[in-house]
């Protein structure tokens, strides 16, 4: 996965674009894929601003063993996926679950809680950043 962003790098003063960013520590399971990771963002009445804030996307596949076709040959770890693997080397504040669109918040994740998926589901984090 890279990253493009605006956040400073180094000491200096003016923000820079890094040139990449790996965002996970660890792979994800076999079964769930990252969709997307999109910055929310903030008008007022003049501009669009970025807030400090992102939507993470997940899906897990779900399987049919009654389907012929391409067999799991990995571990899947139950749709369940570490804080900890997602998003190192930046300071995120908390996490917490919210609808497909970002409107609607549901609960707060603890900071061991890990990101639960059920089968064939999308599951949407609002990621607050420092």
């Amino acid at each position: 996965m890279k990253l493009y962003t605006a956040l400073p790098e180094g000491s200096e003063s003016t923000p820079k674009l890094l040139s990449e960013y790996n965002g996970l520590a660890a792979a994800l399971p076999c079964d769930v894929h990252l969709l997307n990771l999109r910055t929310r963002a903030h008008l007022d009445d003049t501009s669009i601003h970025a807030k400090r804030e992102a939507l993470l996307l997940l899906h897990r596949k779900g399987f049919d063993c009654g389907f012929p076709g391409t067999t799991l040959t990995c571990a899947t770890n139950e749709g369940k996926v570490s804080q900890a693997d997602l998003l190192h080397q930046v300071e995120v504040r908390g996490i917490q679950l919210t609808s497909l669109s970002g409107m609607y918040d549901s609960k707060e994740l603890e900071s061991e809680d890990a990101l639960e998926l059920e089968p064939m589901e999308i599951n949407t984090y609002k990621v607050k950043f420092h």
